[in-house]
Order: C-alpha cells, then structure tokens, then sequence
C-alpha cells in the first residue's frame, strides 16, 4: 500500500464534510417547511342514526365517542331500541366504543350497533360475550 495515513484521514473527512453539507440543508428545509400550520375546515354536526340490538336482554349499555358517552341505558326494556344523535362524524368514520352488561348467569350473547350517518347505508357490527362486554368498533 502506498500512501500516507495521515492523507488518507484527511481524504475521508473532507469527503465526510463535502456530504454534510448537502444533507444539512436538506434537512433543515424540511423542519422549516413542516412548521406552516395546515388550514382545517371546522368539522360540523351530522345526525347520525344509531340502533341496537340484543339476543338477551341486557342490564345496561353505552355508547362513547371521544371518551364521552353519546348514548347510555340503565334500564334496558328492550331487546332493540334506535336513537338519532348529533355528532362530529368525519369523512374517515368514527371508533365507538360499546359497553354491554348482561345479568350474572346469562350464556354466550350477541349484541349488535347498527350505524349511519347523513341517511347513508347502516353498517353494522356485532359484539358477542357473557357477563360484560367494552370493544371498540369502527365504523366508515
């Protein structure tokens, strides 16, 4: 091998500082770029019908969106029962979580929430379990 070292250490780290250059401005630019606040249009209110229903009538259920409850029943008479809601529902859809509680004893269940916003299509999704249930279901 023919060469100094002590060049060949120097070769490396101007070449090393002839690419941070580059890189440093390129990465700069990016964090300037992404400070500019994006511009939202205000979400609005949907009427948003919502229905359950049940294979054994249950003790209780709730219904939260955002950690807030949007509809809840202590005193279930029904094995089925609708309600419109006034909600945010934006145009990606909405996680609901729902909450069902079955007296102690009762087998396997199904309780079923059917959801559509702005008179679309109902899309529905089923929970099945005993004792007590809490999922989160997703809907468009």
């Amino acid at each position: 091998m023919h060469g100094s070292p002590f060049l060949r250490t120097i070769a490396v780290i101007l070449a090393l500082l002839a690419a941070a250059i580059p890189l440093w401005r390129m990465t700069h630019e990016a964090a300037a770029a992404s400070v500019i606040p994006a511009t939202s249009a205000p979400e609005t209110e949907s009427r948003v019908h919502m229905a359950v229903a049940f294979a054994q009538k249950p003790l209780r259920f709730e219904i939260d969106y955002l950690g807030r409850p949007v509809w809840q029943s202590d005193l279930v008479t029904t094995l089925t029962a609708e309600k419109d809601i006034g909600m945010t529902y934006p145009k990606e859809g909405v996680d609901l979580e729902y909450k069902v509680v079955w007296p102690p004893g009762t087998p396997l269940c199904a309780a079923r929430l059917s959801v559509a916003a702005n008179d679309a299509e109902p899309v529905e999704k089923t929970l099945w379990g005993t004792g007590q249930v809490d999922d989160v279901l997703s809907f468009p």
